[in-house]
């Protein structure tokens, strides 16, 4: 029978890191998962830049990016040019 038409393949990767995770550390630091989490906050805290993105995105969420273009059931762009000419009563332009 397999798979419905159109669900996505399982994300094994992603599986096993997460099970990974949420086994117990060494030394009694809790899970893994923790201790990422304290080694990822103390490199924030040291002004690892990239430590610091990471820890903002996850506690703030990504900003909003630009969205550039629409989709192809978006109408056209229609570009109007007015062109404004002062009328004078003299015959005069």
């Amino acid at each position: 029978m397999g798979r419905p038409v159109g669900s996505t393949k399982p994300k094994i990767m992603s599986e096993a890191i997460i099970l990974a995770l949420n086994r117990e550390a060494d030394e009694g630091e809790g899970k893994r998962v923790n201790a990422l989490a304290e080694k990822l906050v103390k490199l924030a805290l040291a002004g690892d830049m990239a430590a610091i993105k990471e820890v903002n995105d996850r506690v703030d969420g990504k900003p909003p990016q630009a969205h550039i273009g629409g989709d192809e059931d978006d109408p056209p762009i229609k570009i109007t040019r007015v062109e404004i000419v002062a009328a004078s009563g003299d015959g005069k332009n």
